[in-house]
């Protein structure tokens, strides 16, 4: 893990619930913004996203994914951390930590 992700985690196990200033915008009208998860729920998060890739789930969702450099093209990686929960129940942001390889 990153030492900034585990400094971050030292200071806050993740944002209040109710916590007024989301870390990102939201990037639509249903979007709440971005919010920091406990260290519990990326632990549940990461759980149940690798369960369902594991049982074919995200079978055919990398059509769906833009890729850059440094993010390989598949819709989740066990290898991930979600950390950043989407106020409006999205899926979480991951930090990748087995990126793509050029």
């Amino acid at each position: 893990m990153p030492s900034t992700l585990i400094e971050i985690y030292q200071r806050a196990n993740g944002q209040k619930p109710n916590a007024r200033k989301p870390l990102g915008p939201p990037s639509d009208s249903l979007d709440c913004g971005w919010f920091l998860s406990p260290i519990s729920q990326v632990i549940a998060d990461g759980r149940m996203l690798t369960e369902l890739l594991d049982q074919g789930e995200f079978a055919g969702c990398e059509k769906d994914v833009i890729p850059d450099a440094a993010v390989r093209k598949v819709w989740w990686d066990r290898h991930w951390l979600p950390i950043l929960a989407v106020g409006s129940g999205r899926a979480p942001t991951a930090v990748l930590l087995s990126p793509a390889v050029s």
